[in-house]
């Protein structure tokens, strides 16, 4: 577990103050003791968290960049499938500086953009800052694990893993969705894309939003698919679930630090 936050001016003429993004790191610090960092300029700040997992080194710090700086990236979670999309990236002649896989997202992400997520095994919820196209790009893993929250107002938006993160920023308000906790008590929880507060969205799982000075626009870019359907029998299933099991667990041991298993 990390913790991420940031903001974003769709002004290019302000700025966000240091102070904001350390004090966001502050109350997201029980989702990373293990580092923390920020990234600032202009408009655009990130802030991040880190529970060491994959290259304890100071290579795996965040916010982390690509090699000219025009893109930026603060990320929660963990992709099981790195060490094979990085030999991939390799053979195709990139250079990586740390062995985290928060890099080999960053730079499957400067080849292919949005589209990458088709080729994620993971989960996850990460920011991405775009210089180029001054766009802001928050994702969130397919089934939700990793959470992720965001506000946009005419002004600005922020996000963070935890709306305490964004409520840090004094223009925004602590209010209830009076709506939300309707929801709360007939569900247990308040879907996606409402929170307990009135102005906070949750990024839905299997989503991206793109902001910009244009505003927000979300889209899907996962669905589960229930067809075609397998015509095996019982024995057949059980040994598939069963090898699907094995390369799921398989998969989760990849650490740099010791494992629990529940």
């Amino acid at each position: 577990m990390c913790g991420i936050a940031g903001k974003f001016f769709f002004d290019r003429e302000q700025r966000v103050e240091p102070e904001l993004l350390h004090a966001m790191n502050r109350v997201l610090a029980h989702r990373g003791p293990d580092d923390s960092g920020i990234f600032h300029d202009g408009a655009i700040g990130l802030a991040h968290r880190r529970l060491s997992i994959i290259d304890l080194s100071p290579g795996g710090h965040q916010p982390m960049s690509n090699a000219d700086e025009t893109l930026w990236i603060t990320y929660n979670g963990e992709i099981y499938n790195f060490r094979e999309l990085r030999a991939g990236l390799e053979a195709d002649g990139v250079r990586f500086r740390s062995q985290s896989d928060t890099e080999v997202l960053l730079a499957l992400w400067e080849r292919e953009g949005v589209e990458c997520l088709q080729r994620l095994c993971g989960m996850f919820a990460f920011a991405m800052w775009d210089a180029r196209r001054r766009t802001l790009t928050l994702v969130r893993d397919r089934a939700g694990k990793k959470p992720l929250h965001y506000y946009v107002d005419d002004e600005k938006a922020l996000f963070a893993s935890e709306p305490k993160g964004i409520f840090v920023d004094s223009s925004v308000r602590a209010e209830p969705d009076l709506d939300a906790i309707h929801h709360y008590l007939t569900f247990g929880y308040v879907p996606s894309p409402r929170s307990a507060f009135r102005g906070v969205c949750k990024l839905p799982p299997a989503h991206y939003a793109e902001i910009d000075e244009r505003g927000v626009r979300t889209a899907r870019y996962w669905r589960l698919r229930y067809r075609p359907k397998l015509r095996i029998s019982e024995a057949e299933a059980c040994e598939a679930l069963r090898a699907h099991l094995r390369e799921a667990v398989r998969r989760r041991l990849i650490s740099d630090v010791p494992l629990g298993a529940f």
